[in-house]
């Protein structure tokens, strides 16, 4: 049977590494269509220098999807006190995480339901993963994030190519049913 994903089009930011890499290659070998978006330009440039001549610059009339992983951390995230970040840091972190014109409104019942609220809390629901083994979290994190595997009810860390087989799932047909799942 062939994906429902091949020769859709989606926007994967984020896709020069990491989750945002994973995605776009499984995305690229379900036969989807991608825009690519990442300010790591030497990542980016070895992604689409990885694809082939017809994959590269067409257009497209329409965008079935968006895959936002792009995101940054402190280089010390997990090893200094919030008293701690200097001004350099904190804009570097939310310069890049923070700024857009993408609106997903959330709400806090998304993650703590009410009484008789359960369409709405499930209506604002995102894709939350956990840690995940990705190079943000090794290069920021001590031992490479290890230390937070035990409060995982797997035990371990996930890894970027399960999370891009979920957005896989996501955006494919077979999840048209699929609503407030985390």
């Amino acid at each position: 049977m062939a994906s429902s994903i091949a020769n859709k089009v989606f926007i994967v930011m984020g896709s020069a590494s990491g989750m945002g890499l994973a995605t776009a290659t499984t995305l690229l070998a379900k036969g989807a269509f991608l825009g690519l978006c990442d300010i790591n330009q030497d990542g980016l440039s070895k992604l689409i220098q990885s694809l082939n001549e017809p994959q590269r610059n067409k257009k497209f009339g329409r965008i079935d999807g968006i895959a936002r992983f792009a995101g940054t951390a402190s280089h010390k995230l997990g090893r200094q006190e919030i008293y701690e970040i200097d001004e350099t840091e904190y804009n570097f972190v939310m310069d890049i995480n923070e700024p857009g014109s993408i609106v997903h409104a959330a709400s806090m019942y998304s993650e703590r339901g009410f009484a008789k609220g359960s369409v709405y809390s499930a209506s604002k629901h995102a894709s939350i993963g956990g840690p995940i083994h990705t190079p943000m979290l090794r290069a920021n994190v001590d031992s490479g994030g290890e230390g937070t595997a035990p409060d995982v009810p797997l035990g371990r860390l996930g890894m970027a190519s399960e999370v891009a087989d979920v957005v896989a799932l996501l955006l494919s047909d077979e999840a048209r049913y699929v609503t407030g799942a985390t």
